[in-house]
């Protein structure tokens, strides 16, 4: 296993000098840069202008456009999450994840935590086919903020068993920001940022009427997964549409060991929406919305049934934009959402007594934001955003100091946010950004008979800021960085309010939680040729009032009590590096490596949840013949023996699993992909999942798919 890693890391450690000494030899031999080639860059350092935007849709004429981009290596990508506005990741100090339409297609999901799998400082913890909690960089739930289309997903919270009501079908590209943003996002992404970009209508002008589509179908053979999809969108002069929809069904998880029990799912997921353009002016309305039964298997196996019955997520955005006022004043919009989540929690325990536990959270935001340009060497970025979450929830319990009581009485969060952030341009080759936020939170409970935390108000504000630095020490070519950020994060209502039974332990809400606040130091490398593109980071947050469950003493409902509570200080540290190089004849190696320490200095124990050192490596072949563009993949991805387990936990041993793909697309109308995951039926554990050998005997605890054989087509028109 360590060979593994240490493979991964000479690897990238030499690719840098190797690729760059390739790269001058070429250009010595040329005397210049080829034309059109897919590395080389448009725009130096500052000039962050590209035609198009990487977010339209996928289907029909713009598929080619797009598969051309998708060609152009990770630095030269368009991103909007990390600055707000639309930057060039070569040009951005902070560290950037993009997933982008191909590598969808290629990693073909069945959940959206096979997005996340291979991506350096990005980890899962997954439970079962429906429950999934992304980490960046050892920090996760409230901690890591998730957008979807810029704005938050509304239930996120702290819980294993929790579903993520966004699915990969009705995801077009994610970029995920590692490291604080709070400046731009606020309360929550002090681990960092995870934006899903929806597929949905194209902004454009159309000369005449267009019209495309998709149908799509694909099985996955260790989940029993079976998929069908239909897209369509397309408009006339400035009207743009889109719509969508999919069905997926999954069975229980197939591992080496036999069937997870309680761990199938199935769901119903729609989006679409319209958009009209006129001159500089564009306005858009659009949704999306889940409903989904989902199985969870870490509850007692003694339980006839348990599961999420009826999960319902809605959504709709309304966004208004102005582009190019003046001169100096060079965008304003209006973002605003409403979204409607319904959690139903059904048991059914072994006496035949029925347990459900209700739910429901509407959340309404309003963002505005504008953009200025000073001269040549300031773009100012500066706006107000504000959110409402209310909360309220029911529950039947054999238990009659719970019965007919809440998980939290009827709750509400107030939160009014001021920003303002600075990008300077010093000559040509230096970039500095800086920024500053204010946030106010009123977080009000208005109590519930029989509910132990009375009615309760209680207030958060503080101050936000953030310096970034890029220095290009090779213009175009090599780029150094550095981050200094402090971040903040409110209690969210559960961690301030919950009471009853929660997953392994009796949990009890803490009304008088102060906020998070940390700081975070990153710095790093940025190497972009036509033969390499190679990062490399370091970082360390310190995280004061780090918020966790701790144990009280006692126990309630069968469970150990356990109640929500500041930590007096908290540490992770770490680092990323991911490289690609080309080598010739369409074959390229690909590599990361992450590595992440967490530690509650307050009593020198690590921390719970983090995951162990880990890489992914591989080989990629691409090629096009006539019409069609052909690939094949093969990876693996390592985890090494985690010997840092925090409370709760235990030592996981280390594991290796490869998995190999291949697909086409042909003349734009056709692409099919195939693969065989985990070739080899290795039965192992992820160190994040919550299954253990308690609750899932049936595996011994080892509870990932083991060789599965599946696929896809999809047919565009």
């Amino acid at each position: 296993m360590r060979l593994h890693i240490c493979c991964i890391a000479i690897g990238l450690i030499l690719a840098v000098p190797v690729a760059v000494t390739a790269q001058e030899g070429a250009e010595r031999r040329t005397g210049e840069q080829s034309q059109g080639s897919p590395h080389s860059q448009e725009s130096s350092i500052g000039e962050d202008e590209q035609e198009g935007s990487p977010y339209e849709n996928t289907t029909g004429e713009n598929r080619k456009k797009n598969a051309a981009a998708d060609d152009a290596n990770v630095m030269n990508e368009i991103v909007v999450t990390a600055k707000g506005c639309e930057s060039r990741v070569f040009n951005t100090s902070l560290p950037i994840n993009i997933i982008g339409p191909k590598d969808i297609e290629r990693i073909q999901p069945v959940s959206t935590a096979d997005l996340f799998k291979n991506h350096p400082g990005i980890d899962i913890s997954q439970t079962g086919m429906g429950t999934e909690r992304p980490m960046i960089r050892g920090l996760y739930d409230s901690q890591v903020l998730i957008l979807v289309d810029g704005i938050k997903l509304s239930e996120q919270r702290a819980g294993g068993d929790h579903a993520l009501s966004i699915d990969p079908s009705q995801i077009e590209r994610v970029e995920v920001v590692r490291g604080p943003v709070s400046v731009l996002y606020g309360s929550g992404a002090i681990g960092g940022v995870i934006n899903f970009i929806t597929k949905k209508q194209r902004n454009r002008i159309n000369d005449e009427l267009r019209f495309n589509g998709s149908i799509v179908n694909g099985y996955d053979s260790a989940t029993c997964a079976k998929l069908a999809g239909i897209s369509m969108e397309g408009g006339y002069g400035g009207f743009n549409y889109y719509l969508g929809g999919t069905y997926k069904e999954t069975g229980d998880v197939t591992t080496p060991r036999g069937k997870l029990d309680n761990s199938s799912v199935d769901d119903y997921n729609y989006s679409g929406g319209f958009s009209y353009n006129w001159g500089k002016t564009t306005l858009s309305l659009s949704g999306f919305g889940s409903y989904a039964n989902i199985e969870v298997p870490t509850f007692n196996n003694d339980f006839l049934e348990a599961r999420f019955r009826g999960e319902q997520h809605y959504a709709a955005f309304l966004n208004f934009e102005r582009r190019e006022m003046s001169d100096r004043w060079t965008s304003f919009k209006i973002d605003g959402a409403f979204q409607r989540h319904h959690r139903r929690m059904r048991i059914l325990n072994p006496s035949c007594q029925p347990i459900r536990v209700d739910v429901d959270f509407d959340t309404y935001n309003v963002n505005v934001q504008s953009s200025f340009r000073l001269g040549g060497s300031q773009a100012i970025t500066g706006g107000i955003q504000s959110f409402l979450e209310k909360e309220e929830s029911d529950r039947l319990h054999p238990s009659s100091c719970i019965n007919g009581v809440g998980v939290i009485p009827p709750s509400t969060r107030l939160g009014l946010a001021l920003f303002a952030q600075d990008e300077i341009t010093v000559g040509s080759r230096f970039i500095v950004t800086v920024g500053v936020r204010y946030d106010w939170f009123r977080s009000e409970n208005r109590g519930e008979l029989g509910h132990p935390i009375p009615a309760t108000v209680k207030y958060d504000g503080n101050v936000n800021g953030n310096i970034g630095a890029l220095f290009a020490l090779i213009k175009d070519h090599l780029n150094i960085t550095a981050n200094i950020g402090r971040a903040f994060r409110a209690p969210t209502l559960h961690e301030r309010f919950f009471y009853g039974p929660h997953q392994v332990t009796a949990d009890y809400g803490n009304p008088n939680l102060d906020p998070e606040t940390s700081w975070n130091f990153d710095a790093g490398v940025k190497v972009n040729t036509k033969l390499l593109w190679f990062t490399a980071n370091a970082f360390y947050n310190r995280i004061d009032d780090y918020i966790e469950r701790q144990l009280i003493g006692g126990s309630s409902f069968g469970l150990p009590n356990a109640k929500f509570a500041n930590v007096s200080e908290a540490s992770l540290y770490g680092g990323e590096a991911e490289a690609e190089i080309r080598i010739a004849f369409g074959f390229t190696l690909f590599g990361n490596l992450t590595y992440v320490r967490g530690r509650n200095t307050a009593d020198h124990r690590d921390l719970s949840s983090i995951p162990p050192l880990k890489g992914t490596y591989g080989l990629r072949y691409e090629t096009e013949i006539s019409e069609c563009d052909v690939w094949a993949e093969f990876s693996a991805l390592s985890a090494a023996r985690q010997i840092y387990p925090g409370t709760y936990e235990s030592e996981t041993p280390g594991y290796t699993a490869m998995d190999i793909r291949a697909g086409f697309r042909l003349n734009d109308k056709l692409s099919v992909t195939v693969y065989c995951k985990n070739i080899a039926d290795r039965a192992y554990h992820d160190h994040l999942s919550r299954i253990t050998t308690t609750n899932a005997p049936e595996v011994n605890g080892l509870e990932q798919a083991g060789r599965s054989y599946g696929g896809s087509a999809q047919i565009f028109f």
